[in-house]
This record gives structure tokens, C-alpha cells and sequence, in this order.
């Protein structure tokens, strides 16, 4: 198995199928500047991910004897969009990582983002749930969120948004997925922490209403700060590995996420949701690029 480093635009995620899947912060996403075609990384942002780079990534890998040349990489969303700006902000940063020995290193299109998260959900649906045919896959990132419609195990239809945990939904509108070509399905998989929280709430497990719940949730949460928001989910959620995810940097933007999700159940008139334990990168350090 291979040793996968993804750059997200909220965390990095670093995975070796049966030794390690650990999350850090990157933050890329926040904070992106507007620019006509493109978008700038935040230089506060840029301090974050490479602080954690090197305070927490490195020395991880070295502990277990991982170097940098060996580690497959690929990155999303927040350098995607910043590889168009004329001061280089994206290409800027993938210079961080090869000054630091990386080597390998990706930038994903909108089309291989969506679809390697697909795959990685296919293969797991294929073998654990091999009656469920047709199903929505809905990944919530901190500068985008892709969604693959799933007819017969087959990938028919998928779109990336550039509209993220990161984003001032008070200015941005989430996107209308019937003219954009999605149509109603009732399993939603959603992929990431977010996923993963709602997945682990006891509440939520037995709803009979679960759109209004977790809308319900929702409200709740914006209304709370970050520490409030952490006690609320620790009461929820019973499994210890789920309330490790509760960190400041993510339970800031969590509000955010869920009302991309919500946003997908309404207009999709989903009211199954499913979580999925492979992602892109676990498929990666699978099979590879």
C-alpha cells in the first residue's frame, strides 16, 4: 500500500491503508481571494498549512520511517482554483512541498476529484451493500463540493461546485441541481468529517424526519460558538473516534457544510444518508494514481 497525502482546502489527510489515516489542518480554503478567473490563497492561510506541514506531517512520516519522495500527493480544490493567479499563489505552494523532497505531486481537475471519491464509494457499496444500486455521493470540501449521481454502480452524472465549508454562503448561492442536470434520489453518501459526525449522531440514527432534524441541528449549532458546538455533539455522539473530529478549526465551519448537504437532501429528496469509509485517497493508496 502507498502513502497518500491529500491537500484539501480545509485538511490535509494523510493515509496508508492498514498503518495510518490521520487529518491535520490546512485552512487553504479559507479566506480565498476573489479575482476575475481565479482565486488567491490567503497568505495567513498559507502560514497555517505550512506550519502544520512542518510541525505536524513531517515529523509524523519521519517517526515512521516515510520520506517525502515516496508519498503520493494530490491536491483540490483551493490550489485548482489558485493555479490561474498571476502571482502564483498555487504554484507557490507546490514549490513548499518539493523544497520539502515531494515529488509526486498532483493537481486534481474537477472531473478526477469527483470521480476517484466515486470510485472509492462504489467499490465499498459494491461489497458491503450489493443491493443498493442508485445513489447520490455528495463530498463537502472547504473550497468546493462535488456531487456524482450513481445509476446502476455506474458514475452517469457529476459536478464540482466552487462553493465550500470556507464559503460566505450570505453572498454565495448554492447552486439549483435540477437545471444542472441531477435528478431525485433517495441515498445520499456523504463522504468527509462532516459525513461522518452526522452518521455517528444516536438522534439522528432513528429519525423518522431526518432533513428537519438535522436542519434543526443546524440552527442550533450556527447559534452556538465553538465551544457550545462541541459540548452539543459530544452529547450526541457516543463513539469516542467520531468526537476526536471535534477540533476548533472544524467545528467553526461545520454550519457551513451541513447546509450544502441540506441544500442537496431538499432539492434531491434524499432521506437515506449514508457514510462512506473509503474515500479518493484510500482508493489511492489502493491502486495508485
Amino acid at each position: 500500500m502507498q502513502t497518500v497525502l491529500e491537500i484539501g482546502s480545509g485538511s490535509y489527510k494523510l493515509c496508508k491503508l492498514g498503518a495510518f489515516s490521520e487529518k491535520f489542518e490546512s485552512s487553504l480554503g479559507k479566506n480565498l481571494i476573489d479575482l476575475t478567473k481565479a482565486k488567491r490563497l490567503n497568505p495567513e492561510s498559507i502560514k497555517v498549512a505550512i506550519k502544520n506541514l512542518d510541525e505536524k506531517i513531517l515529523p509524523f512520516l519521519k517517526a515512521r520511517g516515510v520520506v517525502s519522495p515516496e508519498v503520493l500527493v494530490f491536491a483540490t480544490a483551493a490550489i485548482r482554483l489558485s493555479m490561474a493567479d498571476p502571482l502564483k499563489s498555487g504554484e507557490n505552494f507546490l514549490k513548499e512541498l518539493i523544497n520539502r523532497g515531494f515529488k509526486n505531486i498532483r493537481v486534481f481537475s474537477e472531473e478526477e476529484e469527483c470521480l476517484y471519491g466515486a470510485r472509492a464509494v462504489i467499490d465499498e457499496v459494491r461489497a458491503l451493500r450489493p443491493n443498493l444500486k442508485n445513489f447520490l455521493i455528495l463530498d463537502t470540501g472547504g473550497a468546493s463540493h462535488q456531487l456524482v449521481q450513481v445509476i446502476n454502480l455506474e458514475p452517469v452524472k457529476y459536478k464540482s461546485f466552487p462553493i465550500g465549508s470556507h464559503t460566505d454562503l450570505s453572498t454565495n448561492s448554492l447552486p439549483d441541481l435540477i437545471s444542472e442536470g441531477f435528478s431525485e434520489s433517495s441515498n445520499l453518501v456523504i463522504l468527509g468529517t462532516t459525513g461522518q459526525i452526522l452518521a455517528g449522531a444516536d438522534s439522528l440514527s432513528r429519525s423518522r424526519d431526518i432533513y428537519s432534524d438535522i436542519e434543526s441541528l443546524n440552527i442550533r449549532l450556527e447559534a452556538a460558538s465553538v465551544t457550545e458546538r462541541k459540548i452539543v455533539l459530544e452529547y450526541m455522539v457516543s463513539d469516542p473516534k467520531i468526537k476526536e473530529l471535534f477540533v476548533e478549526y472544524r467545528l467553526a465551519i461545520l454550519p457551513q457544510a451541513i447546509k450544502i448537504i441540506l441544500n442537496v437532501m431538499k432539492q434531491l429528496k434524499s432521506n437515506a444518508l449514508l457514510n462512506s469509509k473509503q474515500e479518493a485517497i484510500q482508493f489511492i493508496s489502493k491502486v495508485g494514481f
